[in-house]
This record gives structure tokens, C-alpha cells and sequence, in this order.
């Protein structure tokens, strides 16, 4: 059974009332599972998939459609994650910030065909999108003039 606690005081103590109200023991408040945001009754497995597919840069409707949760929930939990993003942002990089990633790797047409055909026994053959074996690079630039930089992979 999953436990609650009050919003108020966070004590664990309350019982149930009228139309699946909440009452506190210790302070008396009242509140609705329901009043609480969306995205925080969804289950462990839920919140992975979602994750999982909003890492990736994908839409909300291509979320819904591959997890099968409501859409609603989708763009609750998204925004969620992006506030929660928001938080771990280091004061460092305050102000207005560009931020911005890319693949480097040289053009397949650079390439001999006996290159080529090395990668592609090796199983590194290079391709667009997410499944390039080019070394994805991010960074973070801010008007004062900082810059941060990071190599993935």
C-alpha cells in the first residue's frame, strides 16, 4: 500500500473522509490526492519510460504514443522534469544562456570505400541521428562570457 503524508505537517497519521478527501490527525487539514500534481502518481516504470523517450528529444504525442500513458500525464510529468531540470542549473550560468550540442566526426563522403567497409564490418557503420558513431559534443555559453564544454559518451 502506498503511504501519503499531510501537506502541511508531513505526519502519516489521517483517515479517509467524504469523496476520497484526506483529513490530517495531528493538524486537521484537508486535502485531495487528486490537488497533487499528475505526474507524481505515476508509477516507477512510468516515470522511466517517460524519461527514457524525453532524454531522447522527443514529442509529447510520440511519448503517449510509445509509453500508452495519457497525454495529460505526459505533459505533467515533462514539465516536472523540466523544472526539476531548472533547479540543478549552477549559479555560474545565470542570466541568458545558449546552449546548443553537436557530432564531430568527419562527412561519410570523405570516406574511401575501403574505410567504409571496415566500419561496417565492425559494426560502426556512421548514420544520422542518435545511432552516429560521430563523438557528440555539448555546451553551455553565457553572455558574461563563460563557457562550458563536455564530450559524451
Amino acid at each position: 500500500m502506498r503511504r501519503y503524508s499531510c501537506p502541511r505537517c508531513l505526519k502519516k497519521d489521517f483517515y479517509t473522509i467524504r469523496r476520497a478527501k484526506k483529513r490530517c490527525k495531528h493538524c486537521g487539514y484537508e486535502w485531495s490526492l487528486k490537488t497533487k500534481i499528475v505526474g507524481l502518481r505515476l508509477s516507477k516504470n512510468d516515470w522511466k519510460k517517460i524519461l527514457f523517450w524525453f532524454v531522447l528529444g522527443h514529442s509529447l504525442r510520440t511519448i503517449n504514443k510509445q509509453t500508452g500513458i495519457s497525454h495529460y500525464s505526459v505533459e505533467k510529468a515533462v514539465a516536472v522534469a523540466r523544472k526539476t531540470m531548472i533547479k540543478d542549473i549552477p549559479g555560474v550560468f545565470s542570466g541568458t544562456v545558449e546552449v546548443d550540442e553537436t557530432y564531430l566526426g568527419g562527412q561519410r563522403k570523405n570516406k574511401t570505400k575501403k574505410q567504409l567497409l571496415k566500419e561496417k564490418l565492425q559494426g560502426k557503420e556512421s548514420k544520422r541521428g542518435f545511432g552516429t558513431t560521430k563523438q557528440p559534443v555539448f555546451g553551455i555559453l553565457t553572455r558574461q562570457g563563460k563557457v562550458f564544454a563536455r564530450f559524451s559518451g
